[in-house]
């Protein structure tokens, strides 16, 4: 139930109920009969005390139960956070109110997530510094902040898991450092700027670890890259700290460096970024995630080409994708020269009509391969 002083609020739920008890002390016979035992028991003679003050009781309180010290927390009107590290929500019952800083003199449900405290008593910053000046800390804590998007840095004056005061400071490269790898893990590498570029490379290596015979790739899983940060990333951010500066670094370089120079000019001709076509075009190959790569090209640049084109050394025939005019798909084919004997007579009997102004010849393997329509004339 409500207790007598809690409208009143106060700085001490003690407080408000002694003085319920000096109006009416024959109300409260137990407390009456403590009150005679301990004045006994130490021996205590003479006029009463006067009444102690709310910051008195408030040190008082600190001094015995200092793993109940509690501190608001920020934006919160009634959620705490304990010394010990435990949360805590203020009952509404209590007549302390938002007190900044307090200790918790009675709780309930501790060990069920936030417990919450019955009867509390306020406390100064001041009195707690003076009490326990040999426990408070001054931490250096670097840290990647989630809502800001930023490595934060500041020194701060912890008392056990509280955070009494804090500073900006400018961090240490080091520390900055770790803090934005922590960030990175925790956005995902899509925090970063994965260009065309960067995207093809890593996808050129993983399709030559998967094909290849020679050992000694390394793995450019999301998961191995997320895990190496320390090693390929790091040298490349300077004095970056910002989701934003992350996302305009080149991973095309981080890479390259990862690879090394005798990798790049081995990839380069296991896994080439482009075929030259019969036509004389560079048409780019696709690498996805599984299977061979795909070389999209419309089905008159490859006249007179019988076989299919290979990658990693000639172990791998390239799947590829033949366009019409338009540039939509007609077949997709690894065996090129099954395709001219068995496919290309259907597909020259329902294109020609559709595309009068390009060649469909019945020879293709003995045609000339062109990215143009007919000659005139």
């Amino acid at each position: 139930s409500r207790h007598p002083g809690a409208a009143r609020r106060s700085g001490s739920d003690l407080l408000d109920r002694l003085e319920v008890y000096r109006r009416q002390p024959k109300r409260f016979p137990a407390v009456q009969r403590a009150a005679r035992y301990w004045r006994q028991r130490f021996a205590i003679t003479g006029e009463k005390a006067s009444a102690a003050t709310e910051r008195q009781v408030g040190e008082l309180l600190a001094a015995g139960w200092p793993d109940r010290i509690a501190m608001r927390r920020e934006g919160e009107d009634s959620r705490y956070l304990l010394s010990s590290g435990q949360g805590a929500l203020l009952s509404p019952e209590s007549a302390v109110g938002d007190a900044p800083l307090l200790v918790a003199v009675e709780m309930g449900g501790a060990g069920r997530g936030e417990g919450r405290i019955r009867v509390a008593s306020s406390l100064e910053f001041e009195d707690l510094r003076r009490l326990f000046a040999d426990r408070l800390e001054q931490v250096e804590h670097v840290f990647w902040d989630e809502k800001k998007k930023r490595v934060v840095a500041r020194e701060e004056e912890r008392f056990g898991a509280l955070v009494l005061r804090q500073r900006p400071i400018k961090a240490s490269d080091g520390k900055r450092l770790e803090a934005l790898l922590s960030g990175i893990r925790a956005m995902g590498l899509d925090c970063l700027n994965w260009t065309r570029a960067a995207k093809e490379m890593v996808a050129r290596v993983q399709f030559v670890k998967r094909a290849a015979s020679e050992g000694g790739w390394p793995d450019l899983s999301e998961k191995a890259l997320l895990s190496d940060l320390e090693e390929w990333l790091a040298p490349f951010l300077g004095d970056l700290g910002t989701a934003a500066a992350l996302a305009r670094v080149d991973l095309v370089e981080p890479l390259k460096a990862r690879l090394g120079w005798q990798r790049q000019q081995e990839l380069d001709r296991l896994a080439p970024t482009h075929l030259q076509v019969p036509s004389g075009s560079r048409i780019r190959l696709d690498y996805p995630a599984e299977g061979p790569p795909v070389l999209a090209v419309k089905l008159q640049e490859l006249f007179g080409l019988a076989d299919t084109p290979r990658v990693v050394g000639g172990r791998v025939p390239v799947v590829i994708h033949l366009l019409s005019p338009a540039r939509r798909p007609l077949s997709v084919t690894q065996d090129l020269r099954n395709f001219w004997e068995e496919v290309y007579p259907e597909v020259k009997k329902e294109m020609k009509g559709r595309y009068p102004k390009h060649p469909w010849p019945d020879d293709p393997w003995e045609a000339e391969a062109t990215r143009r329509t007919k000659r005139r004339g």
